[in-house]
């Protein structure tokens, strides 16, 4: 596949990107900053501007995937959503229907799921900007007429890639509180041909022991 992967310059970007090309895929990365690409690949192709104006690109690409994230986290600025609010309707002309989203767990019905810690203190106070965020870009999605899966992880830690994952609307109860980046990007991947999880939203977590 020739795929288009933004936020490829954090953590789980850079695992999607690493194993995508593990993959034989062809990779398409937009950034801000060059720089932050160390990886070099004759199938990876690095392309630099502002995340709104990254439409004039898409265009022969099979999928687009999001592993983007707030780096301000207590920046009330909801930059994530006014991009999709221009992407979306760049995806619809370049052709490019398929679309995994890396949102969080927590968001809409789920926040009643989380720890009582992250639930009360971190989320309202701590991930308030980040959480609204999310959900605005998962209800443009959800209303664009495009080929979508959004994928919410619990909290996101650094770590090998296993493939024990748990995926559901609501985690069971009891579930694990973490799953590592390696492993949130190879469940975006298997996503991308998986016809199940299409138009659907998946928690995700570690599975047990």
């Amino acid at each position: 596949m020739n795929l288009f992967i933004v936020g490829a310059t954090g953590a789980t970007g850079e695992n999607l990107v690493q194993q995508a090309l593990e993959a034989q895929h062809q990779v398409t990365v937009y950034v801000r900053n060059p720089q932050k690409i160390t990886m070099k690949h004759p199938q990876l192709k690095v392309v630099t501007g502002s995340l709104a104006a990254c439409g004039s690109h898409l265009a022969g690409h099979d999928a687009f995937l999001s592993a983007l994230g707030h780096t301000e986290i207590m920046n009330a600025t909801p930059y994530l959503s006014q991009a999709f609010d221009q992407i979306i309707p760049a995806l619809r002309q370049a052709g490019v229907r398929r679309v995994i989203y890396e949102s969080a767990y927590g968001i809409g019905e789920t926040a009643a799921d989380l720890p009582w810690f992250f639930r009360v203190i971190v989320k309202p106070y701590l991930l308030k900007h980040t959480y609204a965020d999310h959900e605005l870009v998962e209800k443009s999605l959800m209303a664009s007429g495009l080929n979508w899966t959004i994928l919410r992880p619990t909290g996101l830690v650094q770590g090998p890639l296993t493939q024990r994952v748990v995926a559901a609307e609501r985690l069971p109860k009891g579930s694990k509180s973490q799953i590592t980046r390696a492993d949130v990007a190879a469940f975006m991947l298997k996503a991308l041909d998986d016809k199940s999880m299409e138009r659907r939203v998946l928690g995700l977590t570690a599975a047990a022991s």
